[in-house]
């Protein structure tokens, strides 16, 4: 995934994502849920963002998270994850289709 967001409001914007997560984890008859990432960790995570300018992030799974580290302004995010239909449940967020200029899932 590429994104160009840098805005004002970003922090907020990920803030009340955090406390809605979207539930994009699919496993087996159980419902959908959320994952991981809550709304603590991902405090942290904005928090270690914010000190950087346009990182370039890599990380092994997708979902939330993946969807978090585009807010605050990464330059892009490479989310590695076995799970297709994951990639096209991320692409069909609010937030992907408002927010990012370009997204690339394969």
């Amino acid at each position: 995934m590429t994104s160009a967001v840098s805005s004002p409001g970003a922090e907020e914007r990920a803030v009340a994502f955090l406390q809605d997560l979207p539930n994009l984890h699919e496993r087996g008859n159980r419902p959908a849920h959320s994952g991981g990432l809550n709304l603590r960790l991902g405090r942290v995570v904005i928090d270690e963002l914010s000190k950087l300018s346009s990182p370039s992030i890599i990380e092994t799974g997708a979902g939330s998270s993946s969807l978090l580290f585009l807010m605050p302004g990464s330059s892009s995010v490479t989310s590695i994850a076995p799970d297709a239909k994951l990639g096209l449940r991320i692409r069909e967020e609010p937030f992907i289709m408002a927010n990012t200029t370009g997204v690339a899932l394969g």
